[in-house]
């Protein structure tokens, strides 16, 4: 894909925003319980405000090699777990 393609993918697919939302929704539920600051305070954050996660996670996910709006849902869970911890480390105060 194209940086373009991953653009429209990140911000003016809804269905793939929806589905991405709903993902780090569930890994949230699984993650507040983890120990590593980076894993658990973004799963706070997620909690509290879903919206502005899913906004932190849209770009790196759409440029995740392979990724499109066909991409399933097992493609989007190992996505955000793989960057779960780099969004995570913008989440804990040094």
């Amino acid at each position: 894909m194209s940086y373009l393609e991953d653009y429209h993918l990140a911000y003016a697919d809804l269905d793939f925003r929806s589905r991405l939302s709903m993902c780090i929704a569930e890994q949230a539920k699984v993650f507040v319980n983890d120990e590593r600051p980076e894993f658990f305070q973004v799963a706070h954050d997620a909690i509290a405000d879903n919206a502005k996660v899913t906004d932190q996670f849209l770009p790196l996910v759409a440029t995740q090699p392979g990724m499109t709006n066909e991409s399933t849902d097992a493609d989007l869970l190992s996505a955000v777990q793989a960057l779960w911890p780099v969004v995570g480390a913008e989440h804990v105060t040094p």
